[in-house]
């Protein structure tokens, strides 16, 4: 089951991502942290649906 994100949960990411590249110094690290925050969400998301499913078991 997908889930949809409200405009609220898309605007605080938006403003969190913001936050995050404003301390940036070059686009290369702004790639690095994207990587980094993308690589920890996938992550956080499989964990999640794993759980949810053992859970129904």
């Amino acid at each position: 089951m997908v889930e949809a994100m409200t405009d609220k949960q898309f605007d605080i990411i938006l403003k969190m991502v913001s936050m995050i590249l404003d301390g940036c110094k070059d686009l290369d690290e702004a790639k690095r942290k994207v990587r980094e925050l993308t690589g920890d969400l996938q992550r956080s998301f499989f964990l999640a649906n794993t759980v949810q499913l053992v859970t129904k078991l």
